[in-house]
């Protein structure tokens, strides 16, 4: 018997193959081409929807309760300042979509403060 096919149900693993392959594929040549000047970040990653608390992933682990909802997202993140190269001050836009429960895009700006000496 021949079965329908159904797009949505490929959607997570498009979606995470499709991350994997800029990341890997991507990843080195951008971080090469920004290594000198570290102006820019680009950001690519997926995950899945849990009912769980936070602080449920770091103990009991294997009563994690994970969903049938996905999220994939790509991020670009700008260096707009440092302070005695201690810290740097970024911008981020993010845009992620989100696949079966949930079915919406986010659009996120948000402005952060990276800490960079760890010694």
């Amino acid at each position: 018997m021949i079965s329908k096919f159904e797009p949505k149900k490929w959607y997570p693993v498009l979606i995470q193959t499709i991350t994997f392959l800029l990341f890997t594929a991507l990843g080195s040549k951008i971080s090469i081409v920004f290594a000198d000047d570290r102006l820019y970040a680009l950001n690519i990653y997926a995950g899945r929807l849990t009912s769980n608390h936070w602080e449920e992933f770091f103990h009991n682990t294997e009563e994690l309760d994970f969903k049938r909802s996905y999220l994939s997202a790509i991020a670009l993140a700008r260096r707009i300042g440092t302070y005695r190269d201690k810290t740097s001050f970024e911008i981020e836009g993010q845009v992620v979509k989100h696949f079966n429960v949930q079915t919406h895009w986010e659009l996120n700006v948000l402005g952060t403060a990276r800490w960079e000496a760890f010694w």
